[in-house]
């Protein structure tokens, strides 16, 4: 995905420079806190209308800011997934006549509309996401340290424990992935053969038995879901854990340093906000780091695009001259699950020729058609 990043280097700059004032103004606002408070508690009312004035201002700016940048990524984003589209397609273009043949259309499809849309959520609005709240994890950090050295420790080994678990965790997260995309795949193709003999279907009467089997393909498709959404939820679920035990700590430790007189009483509203965006922004940036994992193996998918699994053909020499005045075809043999379907063939076709071709159902008619 770093590629297609790159590729769009100035626009996405742009973006991650605009999501990474978004952060540091909101944790501004959060610190400003402090002083409203304290101003507040002293009944200083005019310098308490001071600082709510300008937290009410970045608020306003924030909220402008965040509808622009939120548009124009969904624009750059839009662009880049159709890059990898047309990356596909120029590799589809690229194949040989057999490797294309060697997997089947609806695979295309899924790879252009299923994948494009996983890779749109979990891969780049996954990495813009990362980008907002790594921001806010170094601001909220230093904006911590201000408070004190003991408050900003406890906040950076929630951050180490925070990147540590999931590690432990999302090994299955990349495999579940690979078994849902192709999961898709296989749904489509069903589906489409299906649909197709509605036909037959209507005209002996089993319409019942089309639905059963689109039924049953796509609970296949459902399970695979349901076993991605389980394996993340693991994850998660270990992180948000470690993440309410990290602001517990913090949120004690500033109340003591507010009772010893190291801080003062209007920080404990500000820390605990601060505590609060770290640890959420821990969690989620950890949970965006699965999401970016999982969706990197449909890229690598497209690598292996050219695998030919279930049909193996041997053709020794096909001459079609450019100016298509003959196709000529020298021992061509077909073989599919290591059943010999025919050798050595050999067939002249001049321009204008009418050409027939019979033989037993299964005996390969179709399949030398399309070669």
């Amino acid at each position: 995905m770093i590629k297609y990043m790159l590729r769009r280097k100035t626009s996405n700059f742009l973006i991650c420079l605009m999501l990474v004032l978004y952060s540091g103004l909101t944790v501004l606002s959060a610190f400003l806190m402090t002083y409203s408070t304290d101003a507040l508690i002293k009944l200083d009312f005019s310098t308490f209308s001071f600082w709510l004035g300008i937290i009410v201002v970045i608020r306003i700016f924030l909220t402008w800011l965040d509808y622009f940048e939120s548009v124009y990524q969904e624009k750059i984003i839009q662009r880049m997934v159709t890059d990898i589209r047309i990356d596909i397609v120029k590799k589809i273009g690229g194949m040989s006549y057999v490797e294309y043949e060697g997997t089947k259309s609806e695979s295309y499809s899924s790879w252009l509309t299923n994948d494009m849309k996983r890779l749109q959520d979990e891969g780049f609005t996954a990495i813009f996401h990362a980008v907002d709240l790594g921001a806010q994890i170094i601001f909220a950090t230093i904006a911590l340290l201000y408070y004190s050295l003991l408050v900003m420790i406890a906040a950076l080994l929630t951050t180490v424990m925070m990147i540590y678990v999931p590690r432990k965790l999302s090994a299955n997260v990349s495999i579940k992935s690979r078994d849902l995309s192709d999961q898709y795949e296989k749904f489509l193709s069903k589906s489409n053969s299906i649909i197709g003999g509605f036909s037959i279907f209507y005209a002996f009467d089993r319409l019942p038995t089309m639905v059963k089997m689109i039924r049953q393909s796509s609970v296949e498709t459902e399970d695979a879901a349901v076993n991605l959404q389980r394996e993340k939820e693991k994850v998660f679920a270990a992180v948000n854990l470690v993440g309410f035990f990290g602001q517990i700590v913090i949120d004690l430790l500033t109340g003591f340093l507010a009772v010893a007189g190291v801080v003062t009483v209007g920080s404990i509203s500000s820390t605990g906000n601060l505590s609060g965006k770290l640890t959420f922004s821990l969690s989620n940036i950890t949970n965006d780091f699965v999401e970016i994992k999982s969706s990197r193996v449909l890229l690598q998918k497209f690598d292996l695009a050219q695998d030919i699994e279930n049909e193996s053909l041997v053709l020794a020499e096909v001459n079609s001259p450019i100016d298509m005045k003959q196709i000529e075809i020298k021992n061509l043999a077909l073989s599919f699950r290591e059943e010999i379907i025919f050798r050595d063939f050999n067939l002249t076709i001049q321009h204008g020729d009418k050409i027939i071709i019979t033989g037993r159902s299964g005996g390969g008619n179709q399949r030398l058609l399309k070669y």
